[in-house]
This record gives C-alpha cells, sequence and structure tokens, in this order.
C-alpha cells in the first residue's frame, strides 16, 4: 500500500475512534461521528472532521513529502447550550492521548517497507466555530503532525 492522504486520514480516525464517544454508526455501518470534511450542519455533538493544514516537501525534491499536519475539529456543543465547557473538558487531554498516548498510536500505517509515519498531536487550540456559516459551536482543534519516515 502507497501512503496516501486518504490513508493518513483513515488511521487518525482509527486512533481517534478508540474513544467511545466518537463512535456512531448509520445503518450502513459508518462512523457518522467522523468526517473528512467540513460539514454543512452538525445533527449530534460530538463530531470531528479532518482537514489538510500543510504539507512540507523534502528540500531535495518537491515531489517527497517529508510532513504532513492535519486539523482535526472536534465540535462539541452549539453556542446555545449552557455547557459548553463542560462538553470540551473530557477531550483537551483524551483525544491528544489517542495519538500521543503510546508509541503504538503514533506509529501510522504501514505503507511500504520503507515509509511510514510517525504522529505527533503538537497542539490543540479551543475556538468558536460557524458551521453552515450560522450556527456557532464549540470546537476543539487538534493538530497532528504525520513525519515520514
Amino acid at each position: 500500500m502507497t501512503i496516501t492522504y486518504q490513508a493518513i486520514i483513515d488511521q487518525l480516525h482509527q486512533r481517534f475512534a478508540t474513544l467511545p464517544s466518537l463512535v456512531r454508526l448509520n445503518a450502513s455501518g459508518q462512523n457518522v461521528a467522523l468526517l473528512t470534511e467540513e460539514p454543512k450542519t452538525i445533527s449530534q455533538c460530538p463530531t470531528l472532521y479532518s482537514l489538510l493544514e500543510h504539507v512540507t516537501y523534502a528540500p531535495s525534491t518537491p515531489v517527497t513529502i517529508s510532513d504532513v499536519v492535519i486539523l482535526s475539529r472536534l465540535v462539541v456543543a452549539d453556542a446555545g447550550s449552557d455547557r459548553c465547557e463542560a462538553a470540551l473538558m473530557p477531550y483537551v487531554f483524551d483525544l491528544p492521548a489517542t495519538i500521543n498516548g503510546s508509541s503504538e498510536g503514533r506509529r501510522l500505517g504501514n505503507w511500504s517497507a520503507m515509509r511510514r509515519g510517525i504522529a505527533t498531536v503538537e497542539r490543540a487550540e479551543a475556538v468558536w466555530v460557524a458551521i453552515g456559516g450560522k450556527q456557532l459551536y464549540r470546537a476543539l482543534d487538534v493538530y497532528t503532525r504525520i513525519t515520514l519516515q
């Protein structure tokens, strides 16, 4: 298997799905709590979606990727809730721990004999976000760096 952006997202989402609150299966067995695109609406919290933040290429060639940074945004409560901060609290340490908590969690995939990804959650930021341009939600932005080796 080759390294693809989709494979990186799939591996991250597998780690995040170790938190029971981030597993919500639909009738087809798909986890609707973990999305690969920014949603237009949020039907239920918590919902996490992941987006490409940036890619760093090796200095020797523009096609060899050395680092990929993924923004994973965990939407926990709408602004109308009087428990926005309480909804955020369990994830401040638990979500990064799904990646940083063990050496096994930090290794992503084994896409080829020569390269694999080492993931590290670098930081998290509490933010307010407008979903669909209107509804305001409390969220936790988690930035994960995947270093390809």
